[in-house]
């Protein structure tokens, strides 16, 4: 049983970002964690890297990106994974107005601009939550 406090290379994390420099940014910053990630710039291929990248634990994924919204994103994939956890990133103002439209338990929102520490402590809480909730 592996520390989900302190990620090994097994625990896969699914950005979604359309912007490179900021999807680039993030996966360094949660490779250096520790953390197994898989990078898309739109819908399609994030469903693409989803069934190719073996297990996902977390769906990081902008609210608006080419071909579908982060919403529709996390509904389709948990269609296929249920009780996936998700975390938003938005950099539209008044984020928590979106909080509504959210389509599950686990979601959370992220307003951009954001500090690195503040993602990596909200991708380990959520990591760390679906261990325990799926005693993995």
């Amino acid at each position: 049983m592996h520390d989900r406090l302190h990620p090994d290379s097994t625990t896969g994390v699914l950005i979604v970002e359309d912007d490179q420099v900021l999807r680039d940014l993030i996966s360094r910053v949660l490779e250096t964690e520790g953390y197994r990630v898989a990078a898309a710039s739109d819908g399609e291929a994030a469903l693409l890297a989803f069934d190719d990248e073996g297990p996902i634990e977390l769906l990081v994924a902008d609210w608006q990106i080419p071909g579908m919204t982060g919403v529709e994103l996390a509904a389709e994939l948990r269609r296929r994974q249920p009780g996936l956890p998700v975390l938003l990133v938005t950099g539209s103002p008044g984020a928590a107005a979106y909080e509504q439209r959210l389509t599950g338990a686990d979601d959370e929102i992220v307003a951009k601009p954001f500090a690195a520490v503040d993602l990596v402590r909200r991708v380990g809480r959520k990591v760390a939550g679906r261990a325990v909730l799926t005693l993995v």
